[in-house]
């Protein structure tokens, strides 16, 4: 039998990976836990072996992949642990060198452990992920405006802006909703897609609940009904599909 090198093995911990993925589209979350454990057992066994940005990296990806499925299953705190893992590698592979690939990973690792804080009800280590996050996709923003990079910055403003509002801070959450529209509006002004009609409505349902929670009917009715033509037009769409 040939000898195991460092290349064979990310091969099989790649193919792992894709095994995983399809298994977790078709719903088979053990299945797909198993493969994912098994690569991130290899990345591992491999960063012990010699750590390279690259090794470091695929530890990262692994643990979050695994984290992904936790989640999904209810196990908050084996997921928690996973992302927690992941994002320290992310900070200090960004210590390392800075490129916008490495402070994205940054971002959406203090996002998925925003989301299990914010699950748990740990509403001000929640606000602290997503504002650090938020922090780092409108510097990406500032660097290069792509259509990713707006829309990174729009998700962030939602999930800060829904755990605001969940504290009762419904003016900076409105001020965050209110942002994020302005960015979904930008977006479907480029290229009008389904999935970018869907975001503008979803702001406007955001602003609207806001609006009517603060008393302000005429102001809600008129976010409803332009999110309601939206989702009518989006049925149409897919009627005629």
């Amino acid at each position: 039998e040939d000898e195991e090198t460092p290349d064979r093995l990310r091969d099989v911990s790649v193919s792992l990976n894709n095994v995983g993925n399809i298994l977790e589209i078709r719903g088979d979350t053990s299945g797909a836990l198993e493969r994912y454990e098994e690569s991130l057992l290899i990345a591992r066994q491999l960063l012990e072996d010699e750590e390279t940005p690259d090794r470091l990296r695929d530890v990262s990806v692994s643990l979050n992949k695994v984290g992904n499925i936790l989640e999904n299953r209810g196990d908050r705190s084996g997921a928690l642990e996973r992302y927690e893992e992941s994002l320290v590698i992310r900070r200090q592979l960004l210590e390392d060198e800075e490129t916008p690939d490495r402070l994205r990973d940054v971002s959406v690792s203090l996002d998925n452990v925003g989301n299990i804080l914010e699950g748990r009800g740990d509403t001000s280590g929640a606000v602290e992920c997503y504002e650090e996050s938020l922090a780092i996709v409108r510097q990406l923003l500032e660097d290069e405006e792509t259509p990713d990079r707006l829309r990174d910055v729009s998700v962030s403003l939602v999930n800060l802006g829904n755990i605001l509002e969940s504290r009762g801070d419904t003016s900076s959450a409105l001020e965050r909703f209110e942002e994020s529209l302005v960015i979904g509006r930008q977006l479907l002004e480029d290229e009008a897609t389904p999935d970018r009609l869907r975001d503008v409505s979803v702001s406007l349902d955001n602003v609207g609940n806001i609006l009517e929670s603060r008393g302000d009917t005429s102001g809600a009715l008129e976010r409803y009904e332009e999110s309601l033509v939206i989702g009518r037009q989006l049925l149409e769409d897919e009627e005629t599909l």
